[in-house]
């Protein structure tokens, strides 16, 4: 059914600059889109729509998620005329903007939009701003993450630690299943000095640079989807023993 008011809604969210490389926010699996847009539709996200060669926009909200059907449906506010044609859609929640494009084929040329069914999309960008500053792991210090997944075992090392997740380095071997969205439960995450902490990770990025010793490499942007009291104090302590090494360092 049609939204009848834009302020009810929300505010509109603009897209993602055109030049930007989203390559390494960018979501291809089936199963993890359907469930991404269908949070976005159960927490009555405000979507933004970009039709087409205009400059106008449409606010709306996902009305509808199957993926077993492979659609999705928007209901916009208002009944508005949309062209037929690829359209951007645009939504921002708990600091993560999210991006995708899907084609819309309206009944007859002209006629406004009530609720838009379109295929779901094929690929959906994830884009979320650190909101912690990193500190960087020194090399040669034990700081490893070492859990089980899709029956394989990962030690990775630890690139940088943050209080709200941590960055690790993977081989293209070892990232080939390591994709954004996914969730890994029991890390154990060590921090020096043998101190370890048990958590779960989500991954939220990643990147592939090229390095003189070891080649190419990923580096997996994680955050902590939870964190317990007691372990955030045994990673806040860490962080702190990190910075006093490097100003010694830098003295």
């Amino acid at each position: 059914m049609a939204l009848r008011s834009a302020a009810a809604v929300g505010r509109a969210v603009e897209p993602i600059p055109a030049d930007m490389d989203v390559s390494p926010f960018t979501v291809l699996d089936v199963l993890q889109i359907t469930q991404d847009l269908q949070r976005l539709a159960e927490s009555g996200a405000a979507i933004t729509l970009y039709p087409p060669g205009q400059v106008s926009y449409v606010l709306g909200r996902l009305g509808e998620v199957d993926g077993a059907a492979g659609k999705i449906v928007f209901d916009p506010v208002g009944e508005p005329i949309v062209p037929t044609g690829e359209q951007l859609f645009v939504a921002l929640q708990g600091g993560t903007k999210y991006q995708f494009v899907t084609a819309w084929q309206p009944e007859a040329p002209g006629m406004s939009a009530r609720r838009m069914a379109m295929p779901l999309p094929q690929r959906l960008v994830k884009l979320q701003r650190r909101r912690h500053m990193r500190q960087n792991a020194p090399i040669g210090l034990p700081f490893q993450a070492d859990f089980g997944f899709a029956g394989r075992a990962y030690s990775l090392s630890v690139v940088d630690l943050s209080p709200g997740g941590v960055g690790l380095r993977a081989s293209p071997k070892e990232a080939g299943r390591l994709v954004i969205g996914r969730r890994l439960p029991q890390v154990r995450l060590w921090l020096g000095d043998g101190i370890a902490i048990e958590v779960d990770l989500e991954i939220r990025s990643r990147f592939l640079w090229r390095t003189y010793l070891l080649g190419e490499q990923y580096l997996i942007g994680c955050s902590f989807p939870a964190l317990g009291a007691d372990d955030e104090a045994v990673l806040q302590a860490a962080l702190a023993r990190l910075n006093r090494s490097m100003g010694a360092a830098a003295e």
